[in-house]
């Protein structure tokens, strides 16, 4: 099974997010994996069919995407392969304990904003679709930091196992 992971990160929780998928990917389901920053797509897009699954993570700031994985998403050509996107979204996340608001919530929130807007408009199906905590760093502090790499570990298994059955 090969998996390609595209990321765009502007403060590197997207990165230390696909490095934790792509390690379960490869330790617990055997998957050849090879993780490419969006700046570097040029490398990879001939080879897009060559791969089972792509996996496109993109961080939130400010409300927005990283714009190339967003042009990314839009143009992907899909054959056979099964599309997995996911968000890292700080600010969205750090709502369960500025606001009080669950988990689930602040994920619901997410894929309503992040993801779920951008796949009806362009028409695209998912295989899954994640949603991730983030930090945001000002003046070379730690604001605050929702990233959670136990929570990336468990959607990341639970994917593997639901890919390993298609």
């Amino acid at each position: 099974m090969k998996t390609l992971i595209l990321y765009g990160t502007r403060r590197g929780a997207t990165t230390k997010t696909c490095e934790v998928i792509s390690d379960v990917l490869t330790e617990r389901f055997s998957h050849e994996v090879e993780v490419i920053n969006v700046k570097n797509y040029k490398q990879v897009k001939k080879r897009e069919s060559g791969f089972n699954n792509i996996i496109l993570g993109s961080s939130i700031v400010s409300g927005r995407w990283v714009s190339k994985c967003l042009r990314i998403l839009r143009s992907l050509k899909l054959q056979d392969q099964m599309l997995i996107v996911f968000v890292t979204a700080g600010g969205t996340m750090n709502k369960v304990k500025k606001y009080g608001i669950t988990k689930a919530e602040a994920v619901q929130e997410g894929m309503e904003r992040y993801i779920n807007k951008y796949l009806a408009k362009y028409k695209i199906e998912t295989f899954s679709k994640m949603v991730f905590g983030g930090s945001v760093i000002k003046k070379n502090k730690i604001r605050y930091g929702s990233w959670n790499a136990e929570d990336i570990k468990n959607r990341a298994f639970n994917i593997g196992q639901a890919l390993a059955t298609k």
